[in-house]
């Protein structure tokens, strides 16, 4: 097993190699009569000026599928590419099923009194970005149209799978509930759907503004508020969605043309309940009504109340809702162009992006549009300066991708046979961007009640430190989290005790040294007298919070304050002693000069533990402070940034008082421009762009989109000006786990792409800049607020994100259409597979045993299809790739293994999905999971032994099968 690991690795080197070698070569044009280097008219024909242009048309007033300002911009894209020279450049209409708000009545949500009053309604509408303009309506696209009411409204967290079974354990039933629920980590179609499995009569959906404004000031005093003068979501905003993404529903496998036979209307696989989407200021009445026990600490959110489960309501009032919308069929149209290829005009490189949007859409979809308009004015004005493809460039601007990736799915399903055998891969874009700096909405929240304080020294015991902040500015005690001198976390705070009491201190107070320590074994007392502070960790049922103790007049009394965000700064904050009885001093940073001589011992930490119980807490008079989950006052997330970063900074009186979050390089040393900057009260002043670059798609294709990221410039001048390209950011911000190449995640069910891979077996790859880890994605998401200020003003201001995004897509897109070998690596699907299957078996093995299922055939086929792309990648480094013919022949064969792994009847309960081996999760089809149809029979809670074994037998036939096929398509024999 060693040996095979070398040999993938050392052959997926020589690949990526080879990529890199060809991208220099085949910049030498014959075309023109002499060299060109093509690549770098690319690269520097990217214009933000013009993307800039093309954006502001794009997003000049709402265009949502299938309204007369979206045949506007279908008209305006076939325009530009006609002017722009493109050939072949068509719309291509479709009849297809939408949902719209209904205008004359608009869906309602209220709620109604046991006399049948009404005493509180939702808005039902959001208000414009713009001072002109009335309120949109809000709608969730096929939501059932009816009515639903209860007097049992469950708050269901995020509304997963886990989410569900964990409120069955708890032993509340949904059945008869409207049930709301926030909208983030899955797709809104299983939110829905596990609510409808349930029985459940309705679902309300809302942002919550822990995940789209954490830490965001309502009045919008500085930057870092709400739109328009940040990127936080203001109280009103609400986003609209689709509960379906697979398609016109009317003509489920077919392309919805006007010839096309439509299902009856009751057969449409649409929801049985109402859904309507609200704000999170009208959420948070509804969250006030509900009664019954608190939700799970993870589970609370940041409006300013208590998060309660349901199912009652206060006055045993009922939850009404009314959903009024409309559906019917209209006409749109996807917009095509191409640039014909010289060599190979039957094989495409498939460029694409959706066009339409819920309102403005500023940042999706239009950034990616006004890119791709961007990438084919540049590449045909080098195709008529005489550059010619080797492969037909075809680009695709498509209709009605927000209601659930139709246009894309229409055209596939009309070319179904001749895109299995013409096109070579799929490029899509849906937005630019999705993340701010590098500081995630969990630090920015921290931020309004700490100052960043710290020191980057050389060698041992360098530190960074995060400190508490009161009140009047100053800094004092232990840091919070403590980093070594590249920015990495060195002494974490424990772990949450169930530790319950009913008095302040349930028990006495206990010592613990924790971590190794030359100090371990010695009197506390002896300690605290050579030490300037230690930390205390208070434990009880609500979370942990993290306070600050100094020793007292004597070495056996001491006092810990407490962070009070909402007291008047001339107040005492209040103390206590271990004994719970309770004083007040004002608070006394220790000396600055008072660190230890020598370095303190690494991994070291002295801590208290004292259960407190909830009561106490709420005693102590800290209003609106809820503790945090996790240890001390910093969360989990804040340990990775700090992986990344150092902190550095002054807590300097006045203005221009700032603190600073600065880029922690390879050497350990910061410099530049910091990531986030805060005043003098700690609250961020300055979102740096975006936080890396990222890409989802298939395995084979990663190699190819590292090579192109070497090639472009960083957009972030501080990246920049270290001589970091593209590709250092991202693998030093995104790291996989061999910490050798970046992150490439894996495709779902919410984009263009998915025809493409699941139904045509086509490699697909997805581009945009990406927030960083657990940072909430896109607060304005499908909101009115989704505006071309957003994109531009907020979050680019130069548009260099923009730039570089539309360069790294351009260059794909030429090196494909190019390269005499497509730029697949085929050995790391077989990677893949192995470490699939590998992980599959820790997972399942078992089971397959007990049942008596035979598993070993599958895992035969498995290792004989990585043997396979192992033996093909050596014979193709051996061959002349200037020979047409054979390099054809590698070429056929690399699409024909992927072609190979798609069933044609589809999923044994997904005929929809045609592809064995990858398939939108069913948890969470925002990725996939690997061997769907046996993951699939795993999770079914209906079937006995028997019939679990026998279906799990035929489907591990036939997977085997088509893995076996694929092996056959690499060796180029039927056998």
């Amino acid at each position: 097993m060693r040996t095979s690991l070398v040999i993938t690795i050392a052959a997926s080197c020589t690949v990526l190699a080879a990529v890199i070698v060809i991208t220099l070569v085949v910049t030498l044009s014959p075309n023109t009569g002499g060299p060109v280097d093509y690549l770098s008219l690319i690269i520097d024909g990217i214009h933000t000026d013009s993307i800039d242009k093309f954006l502001r048309n794009l997003t000049s007033s709402p265009h949502p599928a299938g309204s007369d300002r979206d045949a506007e911009i279908a008209k305006y894209l076939q325009e530009v590419w006609t002017q722009q020279g493109l050939m072949g450049v068509k719309q291509e209409a479709y009849q297809v099923l939408l949902a719209s708000a209904n205008l004359g009545t608009i869906n309602q949500v209220m709620v109604v009194e046991s006399n049948d009053s009404i005493s509180w309604e939702a808005s039902g509408t959001q208000p414009p970005p713009y001072d002109s303009g009335q309120p949109y309506p809000t709608y969730i696209a096929f939501s059932a149209i009816k009515t639903a009411q209860s007097q049992r409204v469950v708050y269901v967290n995020y509304a997963r799978e886990e989410d569900y079974q964990q409120l069955g354990r708890m032993g509340l039933s949904l059945a008869g509930t409207i049930v709301l629920a926030r909208y983030g980590l899955v797709a809104t179609d299983f939110k829905v759907r596990g609510a409808q499995a349930r029985g459940a009569t309705g679902v309300l959906l809302y942002a919550d503004p822990a995940d789209v404004a954490p830490g965001a000031d309502s009045n919008a005093t500085y930057p870092d508020g709400i739109y328009p003068d940040g990127i936080w979501a203001p109280p009103r905003a609400v986003r609209l969605d689709s509960i379906r993404h697979q398609g016109d529903l009317s003509t489920p496998g077919f392309p919805a043309t006007d010839w096309a036979y439509r299902i009856p209307d009751i057969e449409l696989d649409l929801p049985s309940i109402p859904v309507q989407p609200l704000s999170y200021r009208d959420a948070e009445h509804i969250l006030s009504l509900l009664k019954g026990e608190p939700a799970p600490e993870e589970w609370q959110g940041d409006l300013d109340l208590t998060y309660n489960l349901g199912p009652d309501v206060q006055r045993g009032a009922k939850v009404k809702m009314q959903v009024n919308n409309i559906h019917e069929t209209k006409t749109v149209h996807n917009v095509m162009a191409m640039l014909p290829g010289d060599e190979e005009p039957e094989r495409y490189v498939v460029v694409g992006n959706h066009y339409d949007a819920w309102l403005y859409g500023g940042v999706n979809p239009s950034s990616s549009t006004a890119a791709m308009l961007e990438l084919t004015r540049v590449l045909a004005n080098l195709y008529h300066d005489g550059w010619r493809p080797r492969r037909t460039l075809v680009f695709c601007a498509w209709a009605a991708g927000e209601q659930g990736v139709i246009g894309s799915t229409e055209f596939t399903e009309m070319l179904t046979e001749v895109l299995k055998d013409r096109a070579v891969v799929y490029l899509n874009m849906d937005n630019v961007m999705s993340g701010w700096g590098a500081v995630r909405g969990e630090l920015r929240r921290l931020l309004r009640q700490t100052s960043i304080w710290g020191r980057d020294l050389p060698g041992v015991g360098g530190r960074t430190g995060i400190w508490p902040r009161h009140h009047s500015g100053s800094t004092s005690g232990e840091p919070l989290l403590e980093g070594d001198n590249k920015g990495r976390p060195t002494q974490p705070r424990g772990k949450r005790s169930a530790a319950q009491g009913t008095s302040c201190f349930g028990r006495t107070a206990g010592v613990k040294n924790e971590g190794r320590s030359p100090l371990r074994g010695l009197p506390l007392s002896s300690w605290l007298r050579g030490t300037p502070f230690v930390s205390l960790q208070e434990w009880f049922p609500g979370g942990a919070v993290g306070m600050v103790a100094w020793p007292g007049p004597s070495p056996t009394t001491y006092t810990w304050e407490v962070p009070v965000p909402d007291r008047h700064p001339t107040e005492a904050a209040p103390q206590f002693t271990p004994d719970g009885a309770l004083s007040c001093r004002r608070p006394q940073p220790p000396d600055s000069q008072a660190w230890p001589a020598a370095p303190w011992p690494r991994q070291t930490r002295l801590s208290l533990e004292l259960p407190v119980s909830e009561a106490c807490w709420s005693g102590l008079g800290v209003r609106g402070l809820r503790p945090p989950a996790g240890w001390g006052a910093v969360r989990g997330e804040l340990r990775r940034l700090l992986c990344r970063t150092s902190v550095r900074g002054g807590d300097l009186p006045g203005v221009g008082g700032k603190t600073r979050i600065g880029p922690c390089h390879h050497s350990g040393s910061t410099s530049g421009e910091p990531l986030l900057e805060g005043d003098n009260k700690g609250r961020p002043t300055q979102l740096r762009g975006t936080f890396s670059f990222g890409a989802r798609g298939v395995p084979h294709i990663r190699d190819a989109v590292f090579a192109v990221t070497n090639l472009i410039p960083n957009p972030d001048p501080e990246e920049a000006s270290l001589g970091h390209n593209l590709y250092d950011t991202w693998v030093s911000r995104y790291p996989d786990e061999s910490e050798k190449t970046p992150v490439v995640g894996s495709l779902g069910n919410d984009g263009d792409f998915r025809a493409f891979l699941y139904n045509l077996g086509v490699a697909s790859l997805d581009l945009k800049f990406v927030e960083a880890p657990d940072e909430p994605f896109l607060p304005l998401y499908h909101t009115a607020c989704d505006t071309y200020e957003l994109a531009t003003s907020l979050m680019d201001p130069d548009l260099r994100y923009h730039q570089a995004a539309t360069r790294v897509w351009a260059v794909l897109a030429y090196q494909f259409a190019s390269h005499p070998i497509l730029p697949l690596n085929i050995p790391t699907f077989g990677d893949f597979l192995v470490a699939e299957m590998d992980a599959f078996m820790v997972d399942h093995g078992t089971l397959f045993s007990q049942l008596g299922v035979d598993i070993d055939v599958l895992q035969e086929a498995v290792s004989a299809l990585s043997t396979a792309t192992l033996t093909f990648a050596n014979n193709l480094n051996k061959i002349d790739v200037n020979d047409r013919l054979v390099a054809r022949r590698y070429n056929d064969a690399m699409m024909l293994m992927d072609r190979c792994l798609l069933s044609p009847k589809g999923l044994s309960d997904r005929t929809l999905i045609n592809h064995v081996i990858m398939a939108p999760s069913w948890k969470n089809d925002l990725v996939w999971e690997v061997f769907p149809s046996l993951r699939d029979l795993m999770e079914a809670q209906d079937l006995d032994d028997t019939e679990l074994k026998q279906k799990l037998e035929e489907q591990v036939g036939v997977v085997t099968h088509h893995l076996k096929m694929a092996t056959s398509a690499l060796t180029f024999t039927p056998w």
